[in-house]
């Protein structure tokens, strides 16, 4: 059963709880039919990520004046599959930004809108890395911008609507 336990976590990146990392693990959860799935998806891909972005420009627009929000900067010359749309929450004077953010989070799922944080905890927070003596405090933009990371919902077939729906939602915790 241990050894069970330690492949498993080996398989899901060296986790055994998400985004909670102990060993260098891998991604390694592709059978037969999910490679088979893939096969047929993967010509439709392109279009998917050109509806990603279009979604991304359209919630650029939406949150571009919206007071505590910091929105994803696309790397000149560079381009984005936009997998995840993340805006960073930024917290008034006085509220620490984790408890901020996940009050907005929140007040967000009591609306019906769905929010992630991915990589709550930075590389040099996790226990496989603990060997390069990185405490907490070595990279302080790092540690508080992990606290401030909300991702949006994101994919290809998000409406303009649904987006607006997210905005007032997000409108509403700020």
């Amino acid at each position: 059963p241990d050894l069970a336990a330690d492949l498993r976590m080996f398989r899901e990146h060296g986790s055994r709880q998400r985004y909670y990392h102990e060993a260098i693990g891998v991604n390694s959860r592709l059978d037969a039919i999910q490679a088979a799935i893939l096969r047929v998806k993967l010509p439709h891909l392109d279009r998917w990520n050109q509806h990603r972005a279009a979604v991304a420009t359209h919630y650029q627009q939406l949150l571009a004046n919206i007071p505590n929000i910091i929105t994803p900067q696309p790397t000149p010359g560079g381009e984005s599959a936009w997998n995840q749309y993340t805006i960073r929450v930024v917290a008034p004077s006085g509220i620490e930004p984790e408890i901020y953010r996940d009050r907005v989070r929140t007040s967000l799922q009591e609306a019906g809108v769905i929010s992630m944080i991915y990589y709550p905890l930075p590389l040099h927070l996790q226990a496989v890395y603990q060997d390069l003596a990185q405490p907490a405090g070595s990279f302080p933009v790092t540690e508080l911008v992990s606290n401030q990371v909300l991702s949006l919902p994101m994919f290809p077939e998000l409406t303009p609507d649904e987006q607006q729906r997210v905005v007032y939602a997000l409108k509403d915790a700020i």
